[in-house]
């Protein structure tokens, strides 16, 4: 009988999971969809004793949309009294067709219907580009549906946009849009700001919502930004950034190169031992700033997602006999 020998070898094949970062920068094209009041109070007409700003308020709207720098964005305007008027959409490219149709515009008679303007803007957002939905009242709604209603789309708002690029901004214009229960409600949504200017030359700080890091690798993240306007990295900007609550890791240190990279490298550690941690791990950073002092800057978004991947060099061996 043949003998049998048994051939033993080992097999090591070692796993190297090398650190990934995305960065997941912004490459869609933007769109902003602009909500105008023209009701009679925004040349100071009406029971109500407003201030004359519809001209100031359009002379701003021309300047804003004349420091758009990317030719693709796409501008859309969406008038409304007791209901939304006709839309005019138009690509930057038409720029001096825009300065026109602002120009031209006029008040006309009818109420304050701000839901179904909010409701006409938000049919406007398109999944493929990034949305900026603005709505310019200087007044209270004050006809159609009850306001109860606004507040429910505020409400949505929030899950709608969830890890969208769609922020919107309600922008009263005068003291006598402003409403408390309005107001509570937009500190509550996300992605949703309240502007109280008739200044609508808002400066964006975007970034991508999600990163992937491995720790194992390397603690540091790198996040990149970019803006519309290049000169708010090289202003007195102090941004700080808060993880927020979870069992596996803190912010260690974090380091601004805003000014000169247009980025901030974060350093994570962990608050235990890596072999009692998550393989994976999502977790949420907050951007914060003196609001009060930078009263038309956004981070959009205000919160980036970090997956944090925990993975090292794993060895595994086979037997085979």
């Amino acid at each position: 009988m043949k003998s049998k020998r048994i051939n033993e070898f080992l097999i090591c094949i070692t796993l190297l999971c090398f650190q990934q970062i995305i960065y997941s920068q912004v490459s869609k094209p933007e769109k902003r969809i602009y909500l105008i009041d023209v009701t009679a109070s925004m040349e100071g007409k009406g029971i109500v004793n407003t201030p004359d700003i519809f001209n100031e308020v359009k002379e701003n709207l021309q300047k804003t949309v004349e420091l758009i720098q990317d030719k693709s964005t796409e501008v859309v305007f969406i008038p409304f009294t007791s209901k939304p008027h006709t839309r005019k959409s138009f690509t930057i490219e038409r720029l001096n067709e825009i300065k026109e149709y602002i120009s031209k515009l006029k008040v006309e008679k009818g109420d304050t219907n701000i839901v179904d303007a909010w409701r006409e803007g938000v049919e406007e957002i398109d999944p493929s580009k990034v949305n900026y939905l603005f709505l310019l009242t200087d007044g209270l709604h004050n006809t159609g549906p009850e306001k109860e209603q606004l507040f429910e789309y505020f409400k949505n708002w929030s899950d709608f946009s969830f890890n969208k690029y769609y922020f919107a901004f309600y922008v009263m214009l005068t003291p006598y849009a402003k409403e408390l229960d309005i107001a509570t409600e937009i500190d509550k949504s996300n992605q949703l700001w309240m502007i109280e200017s008739m200044d609508v030359n808002v400066s964006f700080i975007s970034a991508g919502f999600k990163l992937r890091t491995n720790i194992t690798n390397s603690k540091n993240v790198k996040i990149s930004f970019r803006s519309n306007n290049l000169k708010v990295f090289s202003s007195d900007l102090d941004v700080k950034f808060r993880l927020e609550d979870n069992p596996y890791y803190r912010i260690k240190s974090y380091k601004n190169n805003l000014k000169n990279e247009q980025s901030v490298l974060v350093e994570l550690e962990e608050l235990m031992p890596l072999l009692n941690t998550p393989i994976e791990t999502d977790i949420i950073l907050s951007i914060e700033f003196d609001k009060a002092k930078h009263p038309l800057l956004f981070f959009t978004p205000e919160k980036v997602g970090i997956e944090v991947v925990n993975k090292g060099v794993r060895t595994m061996y086979f037997k085979e006999k």
